[in-house]
């Protein structure tokens, strides 16, 4: 069957249980912690918390590589992943990427959107508007 037919057929369900900034979940012995940190790589970025197991799963919030931020908040995210940070754990599960332990690579990319924020300051000195800067996806100007 045509991909566009499959795509009628399909039947939206909307959510039964939805949840504001956290859900707590308990689910054979586990404590599952869903939380709502802030605006980043989107408004609705939601991580996944084991406190046990010290894992928190960001999704696009915080990946291992440097992320599309066509439909971000970049200054919001910086503080989004201020509010990360404040969490106790050990081991990230990025929504891309490899799985990496620590908070040198969310302090590495918070410097990279406060450096990417100010990319356009003084662009009147230099002729430029600035926003090259902003398109280059990454610090090393890749994109995913």
């Amino acid at each position: 069957m045509a991909y566009l037919e499959q795509v009628k057929e399909t039947v939206v369900t909307p959510p039964s249980l939805t949840f504001d900034k956290t859900m707590t979940l308990f689910r054979g012995g586990r404590e599952i912690r869903l939380l709502y940190l802030g605006r980043g790589h989107t408004n609705t970025d939601v991580v996944l918390y084991l406190p046990k197991e010290r894992i928190v799963c960001t999704g696009d919030l915080m990946e291992s590589v440097p992320s599309y931020m066509g439909d971000s908040f970049p200054e919001d995210w910086i503080a989004t992943l201020d509010t990360l940070k404040a969490i106790d754990f050990d081991t990230v599960m990025p929504g891309h990427g490899v799985v990496f332990k620590g908070k040198a690579k969310i302090d590495a990319f918070q410097k990279y959107l406060r450096d990417a924020n100010h990319a356009g300051d003084g662009a009147e000195e230099t002729g430029t508007d600035g926003r090259r800067s902003r398109r280059q996806g990454g610090p090393d100007g890749a994109r995913e």
